[in-house]
């Protein structure tokens, strides 16, 4: 799919439902799980039209030159690769039996990795700029992506069995009703 780099037209087609369409497509068509489909669909959906004051807030000067024209373009990639790594590339810190790989993927929550990135995206704007051979938007996304991934592995950790299912049971609720 050619994305537009110029942010306003890209939040226009944002708004069409046929590239919405084709974007979110684009996004699930490896995915063989219906479940895990059907779960990132209704993500992506979601931030696409709920959440475009991401797409209209995101470059505030993070990078110079062409780099910061492209960042909002790789928003809905960055939420894909941070979905993945809770729900098809699971830590192999947690087993299927471990109750924790459940509580980690419970964690997951789109608005509350969006603003994570909204977050750390200013206060590493300038910390790669030394390595003039990198995509240093992409690798930035990266590292904001497995910094939040951490984030929700170290939630994970640590809890006894009774707090893990008390968690449990506490999101499934608050999920329940969002």
């Amino acid at each position: 799919m050619n994305i537009p780099v110029n942010k306003k037209k890209f939040i226009e087609l944002l708004k069409q439902d046929l590239y919405k369409k084709s974007l979110v497509d684009s996004m699930i068509i490896n995915i063989n799980d219906e479940d895990l489909k059907l779960n990132l669909k209704s993500d992506l959906e979601y931030v696409i039209s709920n959440r475009l004051d991401v797409f209209e807030n995101i470059n505030g000067g993070y990078f110079d030159g062409d780099e910061e024209d492209e960042i909002e373009t790789l928003i809905i990639p960055t939420i894909r690769r941070a979905w993945s790594m809770v729900f098809i590339n699971k830590p192999t810190l947690f087993n299927a039996e471990d109750k924790r790989l459940e509580l980690f993927q419970l964690y997951w929550d789109v608005d509350d990795f969006l603003n994570h990135l909204m977050i750390f995206l200013p206060k590493v704007k300038n910390s790669l700029i030394e390595f003039i051979y990198l995509d240093i938007v992409s690798e930035t996304l990266n590292l904001v992506c497995q910094n939040y991934i951490n984030k929700l592995i170290s939630d994970s950790r640590n809890k006894t069995k009774e707090e893990i299912k008390i968690e449990i049971r506490d999101l499934k609720l608050k999920k329940m009703l969002k």
